[in-house]
């Protein structure tokens, strides 16, 4: 490349040729100059021949760079972006998620206003919903689909405020001094939920007097698949969280779980058994007060051998 690109904007897929094909195109329609940005594709897919296949598609697009990754696991494809990163700032954009024209454009603004202390910036998430919304899902619980909405002001964030993987970009030179994400935390195939990986990346920047910057205009469209819309799934998304919380942050994870066991056995045997069974046969639906007794048995589960 003649001239340094200002970004790169990294997108990691796994097996989603019809998905990426649409934010790749995206990505390419931003109205910013071609020249001040690259786009790294990461493809994590199972097999090596249908990404070659498809990636081939894409050959001859200035700053553009289709690779496949045979490791598996999310935060190995995002840290290998990094490293083919050129561009002193990384824009990590999903496989299933669409970014209108300006977003590049308002993430420069972002790191422009707020100078060198500004680590991260991001935008909102606003969902897509390919089935309808379940009606069960209250504003309590939007977070676990990736849904994110601080507002109208561009502002850096408060330490319990967060931003999703999936409209995140950072400083490369932040992200390698943090290690980079963790690969014992992220998504790894289809049956993994594990989390937390951005989060660990943004407490390393507080700690050290980073900004985290939230960008109204920053904002992308993310589809959310219809295997997500279900009681199950969003069981099965708690199960995992506290996984992620024992992995990420296991002293503070024992704590809850000390409570959390205290106030659990304080329950005779028989209102324990009730509630799990109603837990069980309530497929359909789920409310924020199931997910974290899901959430506390699970931790408690996992740390009772600590």
């Amino acid at each position: 490349m003649a001239n340094k690109p200002s970004l790169s904007v990294v997108i990691c897929t796994h097996n989603r040729y019809k998905s990426v094909s649409a934010t790749i195109d995206s990505v390419l329609a931003q109205d910013i100059d071609r020249h001040d940005y690259e786009v790294i594709v990461v493809d994590n897919s199972t097999d090596a021949e249908p990404a070659r296949q498809f990636g081939a598609r894409y050959d001859g697009i200035e700053n553009f760079r289709y690779i496949h990754e045979p490791t598996p696991g999310l935060s190995n494809a995002r840290n290998v972006g990094a490293h083919l990163a050129s561009a002193p700032i990384i824009a990590y954009l999903d496989d299933d998620a669409i970014a209108p024209p300006q977003w590049l454009r308002q993430i420069i603004l972002g790191y422009q206003k707020f100078g060198d202390r500004a680590a991260i910036v991001g935008g909102p998430v606003e969902p897509v919903w390919v089935t309808p919304r379940p009606d069960w899902l209250t504003s309590d619980l939007e977070g676990f689909f990736s849904i994110v909405d601080h507002g109208s002001e561009i502002r850096e964030l408060l330490p319990h405020e967060w931003l999703a993987g999936c409209n995140y970009s950072i400083r490369r030179d932040w992200l390698l001094a943090a290690g980079g994400f963790s690969t014992e935390l992220g998504r790894k195939g289809a049956l993994s939920l594990l989390s937390n990986e951005e989060t660990l990346v943004s407490e390393f920047v507080r700690a050290k007097d980073g900004k985290v910057i939230y960008v109204p205009g920053a904002g992308v469209k993310h589809y959310i698949d219809p295997s997500r819309t279900s009681a199950d799934w969003l069981k099965r998304r708690m199960a995992w969280q506290a996984v992620s919380d024992v992995l990420s942050r296991p002293q503070e994870a024992l704590r809850r779980a000390e409570v959390a066991s205290y106030r659990f056995s304080r329950y005779s045997w028989l209102g324990r058994a009730i509630f799990f069974a109603n837990l069980i046969r309530r497929r359909k639906q789920i409310s924020s007060i199931d997910l974290d007794r899901i959430y506390h048995a699970i931790l408690i589960l996992l740390c009772r051998g600590s």
